[in-house]
Formats: structure tokens, sequence, C-alpha cells
């Protein structure tokens, strides 16, 4: 009897596919569809509730009803969710409820309590593992779903919704642009996963900005300092680092000018621990009575372009920076794809290649690259092999050629890094900058249902990847892998530190987590990922060292210390053995600079420094106090940093 009486109130609690019991909860979330994101949103909100009930904002469990459709997939019998991974035993801090109907129907939402949620978040069929109409149809769903919300949803409620294609997300928008409604783009994981090929570590470092529980970008409103300038707010802040400003709740600007002054409408954003500097420094708002007393205003500065100063064409391609042609090999093809070459086209320079070796059809890639990234089919003919189909279709800056053939078979990998470095063989030239990129195939994704075996067949891909390089002699070339699991990318890369190991599927879910709980985030982070923004960059202490050398004699000897004042050249030595001949007054020897020096130096050169990558992997973000947190010289310096194109992930 005990027994029967528990199996119906867990079906009474979790509804029954004959007969749907309406939630009766406030204040919760409600996720409707399914993809690979969902584990991951489902971790973030229980991370989110643990900090939420420690900081004393809330008690109990956060309740979560997630809607599925009726499918093959899911155990109706039992009201399972429906992967292993999502078990409720897996969420502390979730009571999690399970629906099922159609998610064009309105009464399904009114089953859900859409009506007294606090928001409601949208996911469509993963676009990775579908065709071009199909991501067509997962959006045209997502549209519907929206329409049979609009009449139910609270005016309080947020709502958030996954696009799979910027077009999609565009018509979103504009439909929904009253209803309070925020569209995450999933072209983003394609800006992501191309960032992370050409910038090493970056993985990490958005892992911890992305988390409920890490270091996080917060925007806030400071009505009290307005007035002061971007320099004075980034001196007054001492307990966490400001970054940027916004203005009009969607103009980002990292990095503005020193003199550029806070408005009374703008808002600072200000890398802390999340849910901390709710209030600003009282030495600040003190200033800035100070000077609105003796100049009183109520308007921001003027931009750049308002005071007739020169401004950057966010179209013009600076190419100041970048030194060589780059080749890069593609292993896999898939929806997202066409996304990463398209982006891919915007940063390297002119007459760069890539080779794209897949089973996929070769017509197929033809199609998508023509019709997404405005390429033109130039030739077809054979490969370097009789038999073997290609196609050659070229871009703005890059020049594609697809390769038939099978991204696990040694042969074909050795034999597309040939091709790419055809032109070297004799050459006595400097090499051309030799990557390689490796993503899911399309049938992969079709018939492999295990993540982990998936995941499997990239890193063998990967390895072989690498030995085509070595066996070419270009050991130490960059090679990056996108995961389906992000669980797996911390063991993999201490297993493998020569590949970059990233799951974009993770920071996309973390993505979405937090803007359904702060909306404002989405046009910070898109800001970071547009080719004319400013970007996070891992980089080398001795790239500070002039300006860390500039500094005054008592700031340099807190900082570092100076021997052999005497000598011709100026020399760098460290632990670790590196050395470097600037050309100045003395030869130093780095005993590790505070992390205020660092900062001081990077502001110098129009950077902010805001955390480090120490020698081991670990990432530390807004390192507290500045001046006793110490940068060693085989550590790395995190900023934020103008778009730098075409340099090394390496560098």
């Amino acid at each position: 009897i005990s027994a029967s009486v528990k199996e119906r109130m867990e079906m009474i609690r979790n509804g029954n596919a004959a007969i749907i019991h309406p939630v009766r909860e406030r204040g919760h979330v409600v996720i409707a569809g399914n993809n690979p994101h969902l584990a991951a949103i489902l971790r973030q909100l229980d991370d989110s509730r643990a900090f939420a009930v420690r900081d004393g904002r809330f008690t109990g469990k956060l309740k979560v009803v997630v809607l599925l459709e009726r499918t093959n997939e899911v155990d109706v019998n039992f009201h399972r969710l429906p992967r292993p991974e999502l078990s409720r035993s897996n969420f502390k801090n979730l009571t999690i409820l399970i629906r099922m109907g159609s998610l064009s129907d309105k009464s399904v939402f009114e089953v859900a309590g859409a009506a007294t949620a606090s928001q409601i978040i949208v996911l469509p069929s993963s676009a990775v593992s579908l065709g071009s109409e199909q991501r067509h149809a997962a959006d045209a769903n997502v549209i519907s779903s929206l329409l049979a919300l609009t009449t139910v949803k609270s005016e309080s409620c947020r709502v958030v919704v996954e696009g799979n294609k910027p077009s999609s997300t565009e018509i979103i928008n504009s439909i929904f642009k009253s209803e309070k409604v925020t569209v995450v783009d999933q072209s983003i994981a394609s800006k992501m996963f191309h960032h992370f090929a050409r910038q090493r570590g970056l993985f990490g470092i958005y892992s911890e900005l992305l988390s409920h529980t890490g270091t996080i970008i917060n925007v806030r409103s400071f009505p009290t300092l307005a007035g002061l300038s971007y320099g004075e707010l980034c001196d007054g802040f001492r307990q966490s680092i400001v970054c940027g400003i916004v203005r009009n709740n969607d103009q980002v600007m990292f990095l503005p000018a020193m003199d550029e002054r806070l408005g009374p409408n703008d808002q600072l954003m200000v890398i802390a621990k999340k849910q901390t500097q709710r209030e600003p420094p009282r030495d600040l708002v003190r200033l800035a009575a100070k000077h609105r007393a003796s100049a009183p205003t109520d308007d921001a500065m003027p931009s750049a372009a308002v005071r007739g100063e020169a401004t950057v064409d966010p179209n013009a391609i600076h190419y100041s920076r970048v030194r060589k042609v780059e080749k890069t090999l593609v292993s896999g093809w898939s929806a997202s794809t066409p996304f990463f070459i398209k982006e891919l086209d915007k940063y390297v320079l002119p007459g760069s290649e890539v080779v794209i070796l897949s089973r996929e059809s070769v017509k197929e890639r033809e199609e998508a690259l023509v019709t997404f990234c405005g390429g033109k089919i130039k030739r077809t003919g054979p490969f370097w092999r009789r038999g073997d189909s290609s196609s050659v279709v070229e871009l703005n800056n890059l020049r594609v050629i697809n390769v038939r053939g099978n991204p696990l078979s040694k042969i074909d990998s050795s034999s597309s890094v040939s091709y790419l470095l055809r032109n070297e063989k004799g050459s006595k030239g400097p090499k051309t900058r030799l990557s390689a990129v490796v993503c899911s195939e399309s049938r992969w994704l079709k018939h492999v249902k295990d993540p982990k075996e998936l995941d499997n067949q990239l890193v063998f891909v990967c390895l072989l990847a690498e030995q085509a390089f070595i066996e070419h002699g270009r050991t130490g070339s960059d090679i990056a892998v996108n995961l389906t699991d992000g669980a797996r990318v911390d063991h993999l890369s201490h297993a493998r530190q020569s590949v970059e190991f990233v799951s974009t599927n993770e920071l996309m879910a973390l993505y979405t987590a937090q803007v359904a709980e702060h909306s404002y985030l989405n046009a910070v982070y898109r800001n970071l990922f547009t080719p004319d923004g400013a970007k996070i960059y891992v980089k080398r202490l001795d790239r500070f060292l002039e300006p860390l050398l500039a500094l005054k004699t008592d700031d340099r000897t807190a900082v570092g210390e100076v021997i052999d004042a005497g000598a011709s050249s100026l020399k760098t030595t460290s632990k670790a053995g590196a050395s470097g001949d600037l050309g100045g007054v003395g030869t130093i020897e780095l005993r590790g600079y505070s992390f205020e020096a660092v900062c001081q130096a990077a502001m110098s050169q129009n950077e902010r420094a805001i955390g480090i990558k120490r020698a081991s992997g670990r990432v530390e973000m807004n390192p507290y106090p500045r001046n006793l947190v110490r940068v060693m010289p085989e550590d790395q310096v995190i900023v934020i940093a103008e778009h730098c194109l075409g340099v090394s992930r390496n560098e």
C-alpha cells in the first residue's frame, strides 16, 4: 500500500499522460524544450539557488518545471527526464517538475504555471545535429511557443529564448520587442569556438565569468558617481575592476577613453563576485559631488563622433599586427561549421586557406558556404589522389578547399596537411601559421547517441591531426577540439596540454542561464564576440615589461628588483629560464610584480588587466588585494584589449 501511494503521489507531482495536473507554484522557472544545454542550465540554476540561500536572499529549493514535447524519447509512464545526467538527485537545490504536451499549445503553458513564473526559458532543438530545413523548423516552433506564451505569462516575467539562426533571431526580436523577450543567438557558439581556437586558455576564463559562483561581470547603476571620468573610476574601485561603461542600456563600451565621463543614466561594468559592489566607494561619491558642484551637468560626455574626433570604422579590417598568412585544417563538418568559417574569414589575412576534411557531401558544403558565407565557387575537380573529389570556394579573405575524406583516417589527415603545406616545400621564407580545428561530423551526431562515445572520436581525430603536423615538422601547431561533454574538458586538458579542449555546449548553457537571470549581460557578451569589439586575451608578462620599467623608482622597487644598473643591455631572467633583450639601461631579475603595477602597465597600453593565469593553469580573476598579489614571470596576464587580428593564441 505504501509503495502504491508513493507511486501515485509521484505521478500527481509530475503529471500524467492522461490526466495533466496543473502546477500550483509561484515564482518558479519554466524551461520549455530540450536540447544539449538543458543539463548545464539546470546545474547553473542549482548553483544560483545555493548562492542565493547562502546570501540570505531566498530560503528553500527553487521549483523548476521542465516542459517537454511528448515524443518517443521521453518515458511517459515514469516521467523521467530524457537523459540520465538530468536525474533529480544531481540537483540538491531544485525541485524539478515535469510536464508534457505540445509547446505551441497555450493550455500546456497554463498547466506549467507560466502565469505565475518568474522566468521562462525556451529551448529549440539543437542546431548542431540538424540540417538547414530542420533548423528553420526548430526556430518556427520556438516562435509558435512564444505566441502561445504571450497571453499567458505575466508582464513581470522574464523570457529568454535560444535562436538557431541569426535571421530567426532578428524576426523574434522584431515581433516580441515589447514583450520582455531576450533572444540568445546560438551562432555565438561558433564565435566562441573561433576565439578559443586562436587564443589558448580562454575556456576556463569564460567558464569563470559565466558561472554563478565565480567572479563575473556585474553591471551596476551608480547615479551618485555621475560626472567622474573613467580613469577616476578605475582608480577608485579598489576591491573590484572597472572594465567599461554601458550607455542607453545597450551601448557597451569596453575600454573607453580615460576622460570619458559617467552620465547619470550610465552603468558601470565591474568585475567582482556576484551580488557584491552594490554600493559605490564613499571616496568616489564625495569626489563626484565636488565635480558636480564645480561644473554641474546632467548629460554624459559626448562620444568621440559627437565631439568631432576620429572614429574607427568597424567594417575596416586592420592588418598591422597580422604577421603571416594562415593555413587551417578543419576536420569534420556539421551545421555549425559554416558559422565558424564565416567568423574566421573576418580575422585572417587575405590569401589564407582552409581545408575541410569530411565525409559529408562536397556539394552540400559548397551550397552552405555560398549561401551563408557569400562565397564563390572557383573550381571543381580532382584532389591530390585519383578518384578523390574536391572543390574550392573563395570568401573575402579565405580560400576554402572542400575535401571528401574520413577525419578518422590517418592517411586522409596527413594528405590534407600535405596539401596545406604544398607551397612550403623547399621554401626558405617564414613559415605560415598552421592550425587544426576538430568538429563533430553530422553523421556522428545522428548515429552516436552517447556524448562520451562522440567525444572519444573527436579526441582520436585531434591526435591524428597532431601526428600529421609532427610528421611534417610542424610541432607546436595550434589544435582546438570542441567537445560535447563539458565535464571532460579539465582532465583532457591536463592529459594533453598541447591541445586546446573546449565545450561551447557547456558555455552556451551558462550563457543562457546568466541571461535568464540578468538580461543586460546579453549585450555585454555579444560585444566581446564581435570582430570590431574588445576581446579577452591571455598575454605573457614580458609584454608589459617596458611600461613596468617606466614606473616611478618607488613603485619599481616595490614590485621588482633592479640590479647591475650599469649594464649596456636590459635582460630579464626568471626561474623558468626565460630571458629577453629589450635594449635599455640595466639588467633586472624579475622576482614578480604586484598585480597593481601590472594593472597600471596595462592601462598605459590601453588595456585592462582583469586577472592572472598561473603557470599551473589556475585562473584568478580580480585578485585582491592588488598590491600584495604578485604576478610571476612564468604567469600570464588576463586582459581586455582591442581586437588583435592574427595574433597567435600562444603569445
